[in-house]
């Protein structure tokens, strides 16, 4: 392997050639997914992988490989450009480009170079409420240009699918996201009524997106309720100092636990009995599945890229209201049953072995990477 992090080539080396380039933005569920998967990548393409300093490089060093440290930008895109066509040497080459800026400046780049295909992932909604109308103008051009420059775009959810297909006029390809499977179906569940203190957890980065404020809301319901309930708030974010301000101002410190940032997710969701997911809009949220595998219910909002993982009172619960009354009456419906948290929670485990694989999730990504040279 070469300073670039090459593998270097030979007579017997088939692999197709693939970059990943990866955005600073990209959040924590992604990185896990994309440490979790690197290995299989490897198996099947000669890889090279560009990403910004922190968490995700640190641990793909640890892992044994070579990224190339850089943030994936405007300033950043002719380095980029010349990186991959060293790197390439000619050959055909895709480069598989994460979130909505870092595939516009990869189709950019590679625009006129007829052996770099670019495959957009995309993880997020286009048009979000509340944006700018010059915004919504200016993100809509760009969706286009994606749309005609990408070889393929693969999204991770049914919602975003149908959106950006309305927008880049492409065909797009679903392919969700997947979980390790490595955890055994837990025993100790939660029965209601039981006098046992339910344990119920958000694990995330706390921005507006992932909405931290209903969680810390319906735990000031409970506590006004007189119902005992613990929550516990793994991730840190920008709105940290907020939600910690809320809890002060609340009485609420005996409620709400924060943890900080979480190495081990499986570590910490083995302690807890419901993942309540707060998020505003989701792309299949990896900490869904993540719960899921590690036998618990979740609780969330009937709100895009979410509704499809759930069966609703079969292995989690959906509200429609998206409020923290919402939020209360899902965990209060669960506080009121003896059985509703196992039943659900072993149905989530079965779905989780069953659905979901790292291989399925890579042999899928190959067959639609290799349909680009077709």
């Amino acid at each position: 392997m070469n300073k670039n992090g090459k593998m270097k080539s030979n007579s017997t080396n088939t692999k197709r050639k693939m970059v990943l380039a990866i955005s600073s933005s990209i959040g924590g569920g992604a990185q896990k997914l994309l440490l979790d998967i690197t290995p299989y990548f490897q198996e099947r393409f000669d890889l090279l992988i560009i990403c910004p300093e922190g968490y995700l490089a640190q641990k793909l060093v640890e892992s044994g490989f070579k990224p190339i440290i850089m943030d994936v930008n405007i300033r950043n895109m002719r380095k980029m450009k010349k990186i991959i066509e060293s790197w390439s040497e000619g050959e055909s080459c895709v480069v598989n480009s994460y979130l909505f800026g870092t595939s516009f400046y990869a189709c950019y780049s590679f625009r006129h170079t007829a052996n770099i295909k670019v495959v957009s992932l995309l993880l997020n909604p286009i048009i979000r409420d509340g944006m700018s109308w010059p915004k919504k103008v200016c993100y809509k051009f760009v969706a286009q240009y994606i749309g005609k420059k990408s070889a393929r775009i693969v999204v991770g959810s049914p919602e975003l699918e149908q959106e950006v297909f309305k927008f880049a006029k492409k065909k797009v390809f679903y392919l969700e996201n997947r979980v390790p499977n490595i955890v055994k179906e837990k025993n100790n569940f939660y029965h209601g009524n039981s006098g046992a203190t339910l344990k119920i957890c958000f694990a995330g980065r706390m921005v507006e997106q992932k909405r931290p404020d209903i969680l810390v809301k319906t735990a000031r319901l409970f506590k006004l309720s007189g119902i005992n309930v613990k929550f516990y708030m793994a991730g840190e974010g920008s709105l940290k100092k907020e939600i910690r301000n809320f809890v002060d101002e609340n009485d609420l410190s005996n409620t709400v636990e924060f943890i900080g940032f979480v190495d081990n997710i499986y570590d910490f969701l083995g302690k807890m009995d419901i993942l309540a997911c707060t998020s505003e809009f989701e792309n299949t949220p990896l900490i869904i599945l993540n719960a899921m595998n590690a036998s618990l219910p979740v609780v969330a909002g009937n709100v895009p890229g979410i509704p499809h993982l759930i069966h609703n009172d079969d292995d989690g619960l959906i509200t429609d209201e998206y409020s923290p009354e919402g939020f209360y009456r899902a965990i209060l419906k669960i506080i009121n049953s003896t059985t509703l948290c196992e039943t659900m929670g072993r149905n989530a485990y079965k779905k989780a072995v069953t659905n979901y694989s790292y291989k399925e999730f890579v042999n899928k990504f190959y067959k639609i990477v290799n349909e680009c040279f077709v």
